[in-house]
Order: C-alpha cells, then sequence, then structure tokens
C-alpha cells in the first residue's frame, strides 16, 4: 500500500490538483498566497502558473521514482496539508463555505497519506533496500527530465483565466452600508501605473470589474452628469472598440444633493460593460480617467481623455 501510495496515489493527486488549478485560474490560488504575493509586488495569476509547474514537476519525479524519494513525498504531502489548512482558515474567515469543505477534504487527505507512507514496516524497509539497490536507466532520467521541463513550460506559457477575488480587502458585498456613507475613500489613478490592479480600491470594492477586462482591458472612470465624460465616450468609445471596455461608474454619497443634469442618464458606448463602484463612500477621484490594463497590471493612465492609452 506504501508503495501504491508513493507511486500512484500522491502523484495523482498532485496532477489532479494542477489540472483543476488550471481550469479555474486565477480564483484557484489560496487566498492567503494570493495576499502574500500582492504584498510583495507579484502577479498571483504568475505565482499560480509557477505552482501548477512545480505540482507538474512533482507528479511526474513521484510517478518514475516514487517508493524511492519517501522523505520528497512526505514533505509534499505535509505542505499540501499546511496551505489546506491555512486556506480553510482564510474562508473559514470570508464565509466561503465551497472552499472551506474543498479545502478540509484536502487537508484530510493528505495527512492521511502522510501517515499512511510515514509508517515503517519489515516488508516496506526491505523493498526499499532491494530499490535503493537498483539502478536508474539513463534513458529512464532523461525521460523525466524532459517531461518536467514540458511540465513547467506548458502552464508558463498559458493564459489564465484571471483572479477576480479580492485578496486582503473589503470584498464588494463587505461595502459600508447605507448609514455609513461618511467613510472617505481618496484614489489616484496616476499613481496606479505599474501596479496590479487588485491591490487598488477598485479591485478592493468591485473585483468582478477586473474579470471582464481578460488578458487587455480598457477601464474608465465617469459619472453621468459630467459633460467631460460624456463628450470622452461620444468621441472615443461610441462605436465601440477592439478590446473590452468596462465602464465604472464613481456614485455620489447617500448625503450628496444631486441636482438636474442637463446630459443623458447613460453615456454612448454600445460595447461597454457598465458597473458601478459600491455606493456609501465618499469616492474623492476626479472623472473621467481611462486606463489600460494587461494581465491585471496598469500600464497606462489618463485624464480627461484617453491621451496615449489609445
Amino acid at each position: 500500500m506504501k508503495r501504491l501510495t508513493l507511486r500512484i496515489l500522491l502523484p495523482t493527486t498532485l496532477l489532479l490538483l494542477g489540472f483543476y488549478q488550471y481550469r479555474i485560474g486565477g480564483n484557484a490560488l489560496p487566498i492567503w498566497i494570493s495576499t502574500l504575493a500582492i504584498k510583495n509586488d507579484l502577479d498571483p495569476v504568475s505565482v499560480l502558473k509557477f505552482l501548477i509547474g512545480i505540482e507538474l514537476v512533482l507528479s511526474t519525479v513521484l510517478y518514475a521514482y516514487g517508493d524511492r524519494l519517501v522523505r520528497l513525498a512526505q514533505t509534499c504531502l505535509a505542505a499540501m496539508a499546511f496551505v489546506a489548512l491555512a486556506e480553510c482558515s482564510a474562508a473559514f474567515k470570508r464565509g466561503e463555505t465551497s472552499s472551506i469543505i474543498l479545502a478540509s477534504i484536502l487537508a484530510l487527505m493528505s495527512a492521511g497519506l502522510l501517515v499512511l507512507i510515514s509508517r515503517p514496516n519489515r516488508r516496506t524497509m526491505e523493498t526499499g533496500e532491494r530499490t535503493r539497490a537498483r539502478k536508474s536507466s539513463g534513458i529512464g532520467i532523461f525521460t523525466c527530465v524532459v517531461i518536467c521541463f514540458v511540465g513547467i513550460a506548458i502552464p508558463l506559457n498559458t493564459n489564465l483565466p484571471p483572479r477576480t477575488i479580492s485578496d486582503g480587502a473589503i470584498m464588494a458585498r463587505d461595502a459600508p452600508a447605507e448609514n455609513e456613507g461618511s467613510r472617505i475613500i481618496e484614489m489616484n489613478p496616476m499613481q496606479w501605473v505599474g501596479r496590479s490592479i487588485i491591490e487598488t480600491p477598485i479591485g478592493q470594492f468591485t473585483p468582478d470589474a477586473i474579470g471582464q477586462l481578460g488578458e487587455k482591458g480598457i477601464l474608465i472612470l465617469y459619472n453621468p452628469r459630467c459633460g467631460t465624460c460624456h463628450d470622452l465616450f461620444d468621441v472615443y468609445f461610441s462605436e465601440g472598440a477592439d478590446l473590452p471596455l468596462v465602464a465604472l461608474e464613481v456614485p455620489p454619497t447617500e448625503e450628496a444633493v444631486i441636482l438636474e443634469s442637463e446630459y443623458p442618464d447613460e453615456v454612448d458606448c454600445p460595447t461597454c460593460v457598465f458597473m458601478s463602484l459600491p455606493q456609501g463612500p465618499l469616492w474623492l477621484v476626479g472623472v473621467p480617467y481611462v486606463m489600460v490594463i494587461e494581465n491585471g497590471v496598469v500600464t497606462c493612465v489618463a485624464m480627461d481623455g484617453p491621451g496615449d492609452c489609445l
């Protein structure tokens, strides 16, 4: 059973885990790892690609030589159990029931397999001695190395769905309630160039807007009562654009007195996805702003017009 675990069960678990993360994309990265990545100016999706590559390499090595690499297998299972428990704790704080269940199952499975391969007995010790006595063929080692390089290259050169979960910040559903409209949130998009959009209040309060941008898209901060905003959309976006467009409205506070506007309630942008920052806080930001987002990073910002961003 120990040999079966080392050569089949553990590498298959790693392979299925990598495939699951590959299919889900950025949201499959554990919350706490994503938060650490953001704090260290790393792209969470890139971190996930690297993690998937490591899982594919480990599964390949364990399929080939798992019964000779007990310590490596124990380290993998201990790491999997730790990550799963940490993810379970983070998901519990956020109230994510599905994440709690999945993380708990993975933690229990990892702990069970770790106990299974860590129990010594006479038969496994004798089998281990015979296994270590065997020599690996050069062709087998070369094949394993090639597969490992392919396992790393595939996820690193694949476009994964972007992460839309807000990390280490207030989620949209946790935005201030209607009676807490005195909260002030200042935004200066000109200082966001080169930063991950997830780190900004937009990523913190409206993560779904980021998911609409794809690999490269245009995010526009606007207000329908703003004349310059209407001019911007009429001149540059009334016929759409080749890139995904997200028009993010900056709403007034609940206490604000809304004067009658001479402009229409909607701007002219047939291909835009219209969304809004949550009502309640006082959003201190001028409009309109045009931002280009590439792979979750702000690459260009312009005010009152597209400037050099188009």
